[in-house]
């Protein structure tokens, strides 16, 4: 299939690409710089996409279809996304890999929860937990379970989504600082506040309960932002 010629500069920097490092990473990699035409970065993705069930059938593959499919959604072909995802699914499920079903199973959350049909988006994310924990990944597990607690947030299941979230944090990389900041440092202002307000056991209870609730606010917060930014990430 012929590249765009509609930039002469640009065809030539995608022949470089494809002779200086002619590689399936290399072309995905291609695929998500802007400066080629969006006709030339989804050429990129068919070329890699041809390589790779051109291919031995390896345990890499089922991996590397579910990445060119997600690059197919965010070039917005739906279409393209759908087929390369269904097909790394049912590989993945042949080989029995569960990291890979996971990773199918997160393709079709992504796509569900940015149509906004959260239901479906629900779905994947849960059977993508399952996969991933079962496969013993457990930050791409609790990726899965802040995109849970998001979706039931939306639906006002807040005590739901707060049980996701304190699950997802302990497995997540953030989680021995949160335990260093609520045992060992939010001791101190709460000592010394109580201290200055009285110092009885009542001003210490309230000084801890004021301290815990603007430590739990602070972490909702900081959740919230991180789900928008990273879930997709």
């Amino acid at each position: 299939m012929a590249l765009s010629s509609e930039d002469p500069a640009k065809k030539t920097d995608v022949s470089a690409v494809s002779s200086k490092n002619d590689s399936i990473t290399s072309w995905i990699h291609a695929s998500k710089n802007t400066s080629f035409s969006l006709e030339q970065r989804k050429q990129f993705l068919v070329k890699a996409y041809h390589y790779v069930t051109s291919s031995h059938e390896d345990s890499v593959q089922a991996r590397t279809l579910n990445t060119i499919a997600y690059r197919n959604l965010k070039l917005g072909d739906t279409a393209l996304f759908k087929k390369q995802t269904n097909e790394g699914l049912s590989l993945a499920t042949r080989q029995n890999d569960s990291f890979a079903m996971g990773d199918a199973h997160w393709n079709y959350a992504s796509y569900y929860n940015e149509g906004h049909v959260f239901d479906s988006a629900y779905h994947h994310f849960n059977a993508a937990n399952s996969f991933f924990e079962k496969s013993g990944h457990t930050y791409e597990s609790a990726k899965m379970q802040y995109g849970m607690a998001f979706i039931k947030g939306r639906f006002k299941d807040y005590s739901g989504s707060e049980v996701l979230i304190f699950m997802a944090i302990k497995k997540s990389h953030f989680s021995m600082y949160l335990n260093i900041i609520r045992n060992v440092l939010l001791p101190i202002p709460t000592i010394l506040f109580a201290n200055f307000i009285g110092g009885t056991f009542k001003t210490f209870f309230l000084s801890y309960c004021l301290f815990n609730w603007i430590f739990v606010i602070s972490l909702l917060i900081f959740v919230i932002i991180y789900i928008k930014k990273n879930l997709q990430s």
